[in-house]
This record gives C-alpha cells, structure tokens and sequence, in this order.
C-alpha cells in the first residue's frame, strides 16, 4: 500500500461522420430538395500511448492511499468517465452543427459544378441517442 500521488493525462479525439447511403433527395424542374442523413460521432479514442503522468508531490497534493488493485479500478474508470466528457464537450461545443455546415458546403459545392437548380436542404435526420 502506499499513496497514489501522481495525475494521469490522456489525449482523446472523436470524429463526426455521416451514411451517405442514407441521404435523400427529391429533384424537380428547378430544384434539388436534399434530406441529409443524421451525423454520427465515433467512439471516443483514448491515445494512452501519448499518456503523462504528472506528480502531485511537487503542488503538495495528495491522495487518499489505496490498495494497488484499487487504483488500477480508479484509472479505467476515469478513463472511462473521461471518454464520456469528451463526447458530451465536442456536442456542447458544436461538432454536430459544424459537422452539418460543413456537409451542406460540401454537397452545394460538389452540385454547383453539375446543375443550375436551387439546392434546398431540407431538416436534417436525428438518430435515435440524438433526439
């Protein structure tokens, strides 16, 4: 037994994605009416390679002494817990709208080389987790 004293840092990234085979579209004589599939996030990856480990000794913190068992528990289930942050901050911080925005510009983009039509995008999809 001793104490754990030390702060474990992990990187993490999470991606936005969409089912193109999911996308609908409805064309009349002057426009293009584009239903655009819901966007999905991807698990979160935890890149524990890059991890830091910080020792609180030096602020002159410490932590309550656990069995060593224990605090292997404690670092996956903060890693755990840390993954859903990260999940939950990317929505708070927009990656859902961006992620929307950008596949709009895109689909626009491609389309404005092929046709004339007004492109209209209709309401977007909402998965199930995402009503």
């Amino acid at each position: 037994e001793g104490k754990l004293m030390v702060l474990l840092v992990v990187p993490a990234s999470i991606e936005s994605f969409v089912d193109m085979d999911e996308l609908k579209h409805q064309e009349t004589d002057s426009t293009i009416t584009i239903e655009l599939p819901g966007i999905r996030l991807s698990p979160v990856l935890t890149m524990i390679d890059s991890a830091k480990v910080y020792d609180f000794k030096r602020w002159g913190l410490t932590l309550v002494a656990r069995p060593y068992t224990e605090a292997i528990q404690d670092i996956k289930d903060g890693v755990a817990q840390a993954k859903t942050n990260v999940a939950e901050k990317a929505v708070i911080n927009g990656i859902i709208e961006r992620s929307e925005n950008d596949l709009k510009d895109w689909i626009e983009s491609t389309l404005r080389g092929w046709t004339k039509k007004e492109i209209i995008f209709a309401q977007i999809q909402k998965l199930e987790n995402e009503k």
